[in-house]
């Protein structure tokens, strides 16, 4: 629905992307989760330039679906990123 009412990027969408990849995560479509985190990801790049607590989240997100694919070394480095943005946020 977001997506009909949103052209492009918008906060909604890339929310509800976010957290349907927690739904097939759980049901463990983890491939699937994967892609939507990533488009996630994207999306909260483009919209919020720099440190951004909404991007963090969706890094440890993403971090999680690649952990459980086995890709256990991008997912640490995504999770190291989400850390250090995290606590540049916290120093401003």
């Amino acid at each position: 629905m977001f997506q009909r009412l949103y052209e492009g990027d918008h906060p909604d969408v890339a929310r509800s992307l976010n957290n349907l990849a927690v739904d097939l995560r759980a049901l463990g479509d983890r491939e699937r989760a994967r892609e939507l985190d990533e488009q996630a990801l994207a999306m909260r790049q483009r919209l919020f330039e720099g440190d951004h607590p909404d991007v963090a989240t969706v890094l440890n997100n993403l971090a999680v679906d690649l952990g459980a694919l086995g890709e256990h070394g991008r997912a640490l480095e995504l999770d190291e990123q989400a850390l250090a943005m995290r606590q540049r946020l916290a120093e401003q």
